[in-house]
């Protein structure tokens, strides 16, 4: 090999060492921000874990919390049951339910519910005008109730809608003196009654008749 052979092949593994330079120093800097991003998630995993921890000790906290109601929940009701006599009237049913509605359903919403399964409709598809304005959406269940029981016991004035083919409902006083209005409002307490849980303060008859609708109502 000559000399300019020799010098040639100098400046070649020169070159070559060069760029093994560049690629070494490239890969170093690779290495290092894979390192700094195993590092972040080996300090999110720990922050993860942590909350974990932290979720599980406020889960089984509530799970305790929660025993120790249904404990309560079930003492009381043996209690009441001891100590109350069995609900003879719809008066009956009704006071019960207004004395432990701001607790139990404070809204009304339970009571406007049973109304809907008794009667079998709602008030969406009743009053269309009304429900067109979204007078319905944040209602809440005794205003409800008053537009259903409005509808079914005739106590609603309707008018046309200037401009529209609407008819907007004026509610009246309901009869509630009348022998179907009573029946259907010691059905509604009863129902009402029974899904807070006092079912077993019920006369036999509405406790026997719920039990089956509600037998009825799973089957299907």
């Amino acid at each position: 090999m000559t000399l300019k052979d020799r010098i040639k092949a100098l400046h070649g593994s020169m070159n070559g060492y060069q760029d093994l330079k560049e690629e070494l120093e490239e890969t170093q800097g690779d290495l290092g921000l894979a390192l700094s991003e195993v590092n972040a998630l080996r300090k999110e995993l720990g922050d993860t874990n942590e909350r974990l921890q932290n979720v599980s000790g406020d889960c089984l906290r509530l799970m305790g919390e929660l025993t120790d109601a249904e404990y309560k929940r079930d003492a009381y009701q043996a209690a009441l049951s001891a100590f109350c006599p069995r609900l003879k009237t719809g008066e009956d049913m009704k006071r019960l339910y207004e004395c432990t509605a701001p607790f139990l359903d404070n809204e009304g919403f339970k009571l406007y519910f049973a109304a809907k399964d008794l009667l079998g409709t709602y008030c969406d598809e009743l009053y269309h005008y009304e429900d067109a304005r979204g007078m319905f959406e944040e209602a809440d269940g005794h205003t409800l109730l008053r537009y259903l029981t409005a509808y079914h016991f005739d106590a609603v004035e309707w008018h046309i809608v200037p401009g529209t083919c609407y008819e907007e409902a004026s509610l009246l006083p309901v009869d509630t003196s009348t022998p179907e209005y009573k029946t259907f409002e010691t059905k509604l307490y009863a129902k009402t009654l029974r899904s807070m849980g006092f079912q077993n303060l019920l006369p036999v008859q509405h406790e026997k008749a719920t039990s089956k609708a509600e037998k009825g109502d799973d089957a299907r």
